[in-house]
């Protein structure tokens, strides 16, 4: 890895980590030189403003969310791919209860600044229900019914994350995820029957 790349690296790194920790409105470009352990004039050959900052965020949440989308996307089933996706976010339980959602919290917090940056950061959500509902397809389910359920199951998902992050309980992920993958075989079986 050159010096470029790894400067950049180590910025976008920063820049994610305290759009997560902090929000947008909060973090300055400062903040984001000062965690990746970079001279401040540097931010701005690589970002001249905060939003090119926050939208190479958004691109980099996309490609994380695609690599878990794509991995659970490794199982035999549509039912196992999406309790595959649960068992994926429920590991991450601490971060979660410590700082919410990587995903729903920069879509969330993006949402306020008016512009490309919310509609590409309420992307991230988007492309998670549209998985989601791909598999409820998958199962059997019209592309109404699958579009209900799989808008259930993101509520659901995000909700427990809110609670976690809420009470600092990683537990509250954890039970709620198992609840949430009976409840996905219980709709395999429905669709079956």
């Amino acid at each position: 890895m050159n010096l470029t790349t790894d400067k950049r690296t180590r910025i976008l790194e920063g820049a994610k980590s305290l759009l997560h920790r902090k929000g947008f409105t909060a973090t300055t470009l400062a903040d984001v030189a000062q965690e990746a352990g970079v001279p401040l004039g540097n931010m701005y050959y690589y970002y001249r403003t905060k939003e090119s900052l926050a939208d190479a965020v958004v691109t980099a949440r996309l490609e994380e969310l695609e690599k878990m989308l794509e991995e659970a996307g490794q199982a035999p089933t549509s039912e196992a791919r999406i309790v595959a996706l649960l068992t994926m976010t429920q590991f991450r339980k601490d971060e979660l209860a410590g700082h919410g959602c990587p995903f729903g919290c920069l879509a969330q917090d993006l949402e306020r600044v008016e512009g490309p940056l919310s509609r590409m950061s309420a992307g991230l959500l988007e492309r998670q229900l549209s998985w989601l509902c791909q598999q409820f397809e998958g199962m059997g389910y019209s592309a109404v019914e699958a579009g209900a359920l799989g808008l259930e199951l993101q509520a659901g998902m995000h909700g427990a994350i809110v609670l976690a992050h809420c009470f600092h309980d990683p537990q509250v992920v954890r039970r709620r995820f198992d609840s949430l993958a009976l409840w996905v075989h219980d709709r395999a079986r429905e669709v079956s029957s």
